[in-house]
């Protein structure tokens, strides 16, 4: 201790451990938007992944809106895959669901079919457009002008595989 009194700053803090942040996210959800009429609800999301912005701005393919929607479409069930197989980062869920005593509900089965999905799904873009595409579209952070590109390419090929994969 240096011998001074303590301030009002270092009493207000928690003495306890709250743990991560992830652990205090709040789920996506539309907010009221400010400055909207009296009588009408404006909402707008509040988060937004990376794949969803690039979508909403053409940027997946600018000179065909189809296609644009398409390659969003493939990283959509990409990411599908990608939590079904539970490879999401672990995060603290609440306990009181399973105090009961009653059973989780096996979900290996399903599991493992999405991990295969998915591993078939990240070969078919190959290594070099693979890290952009998982960054994306499973991750939802947002790439560089240079990994737009290399992600357009990588969402294109994934488009084509999920179709080959839906005929075959």
């Amino acid at each position: 201790m240096s011998g001074r009194p303590a301030t009002r700053r270092t009493l207000s803090r928690p003495a306890a451990d709250l743990g991560p942040r992830e652990r205090h996210r709040k789920p996506d959800r539309p907010v009221p938007e400010p400055g909207s009429r009296p009588g009408t609800v404006r909402l707008r999301v509040q988060t937004q992944t990376a794949l969803e912005r690039y979508c909403l701005r053409g940027q997946l393919d600018p000179a065909d809106p189809a296609e644009n929607r398409r390659r969003f479409d493939a990283g959509q069930r990409l990411l599908r895959d990608w939590l079904l197989a539970g490879m999401e980062a672990p995060q603290t869920a609440h306990y009181a669901d399973r105090v009961d005593g009653t059973r989780r509900p096996d979900v290996t089965g399903g599991a493992e079919d999405a991990r295969r999905r998915f591993r078939l799904a990240i070969r078919a873009v190959g290594k070099v457009a693979a890290g952009e595409t998982i960054e994306v579209c499973c991750t939802g952070n947002p790439v560089g002008r240079t990994g737009l590109e290399i992600l357009r390419r990588g969402l294109a090929v994934l488009a084509d595989h999920y179709e080959s994969e839906g005929r075959g």
